[in-house]
């Protein structure tokens, strides 16, 4: 694994930023009762958890980019990799939870109550994929800014 660079670093953490914003922009302006609200919410955390956490790889705390002062080292790197898969398997492990127990809820449930019991996992579900998501695109985003050297 590469070093990254302060200005590749600084890339990085705008990315992530940017897009915690992007999707609480979107939770905003969606109505309420909507489960693409609930969606681009859990999105906007999981972006949200990123970034705290490529954060603890600077000495001091992170308001903007221009307090990076430096990138970081290949150990770093690896190390901030190993998370993001860490949290992108634990993450599948709920989604694969969750369709086990809707399957579950379903098998049990009375006809006038299977609609909502499937709505409500779906919603779950969704949300789970929407952090599944954020997490494979900031892995995504930071190869291609190591690869790009």
């Amino acid at each position: 694994m590469k070093e990254m660079s302060t200005q590749e670093a600084r890339e990085f953490w705008i990315y992530l930023r940017d897009q915690a914003e992007l999707k609480t922009q979107a939770f905003i302006d969606t109505p309420g009762g909507s489960s693409y609200k609930d969606e681009m919410r859990a999105e906007a955390e999981m972006y949200d958890l990123i970034t705290k956490s490529f954060d603890g790889n600077f000495e001091h705390a992170i308001r903007g980019a221009q307090d990076i002062l430096h990138g970081l080292t290949a150990d770093q790197a690896v190390d901030f990799i190993n998370y993001l898969d860490g949290e992108l398997k634990k993450s599948e492990a709920y989604l694969e939870n969750t369709h086990r127990k809707k399957q579950e809820a379903l098998a049990r449930v009375k006809d006038v109550e299977y609609s909502e019991v499937k709505r409500i996992y779906k919603a779950t579900e969704n949300n789970e994929e929407r952090q599944i998501i954020a997490l494979k695109n900031a892995r995504e985003s930071f190869m291609n800014i190591l690869q790009e050297k």
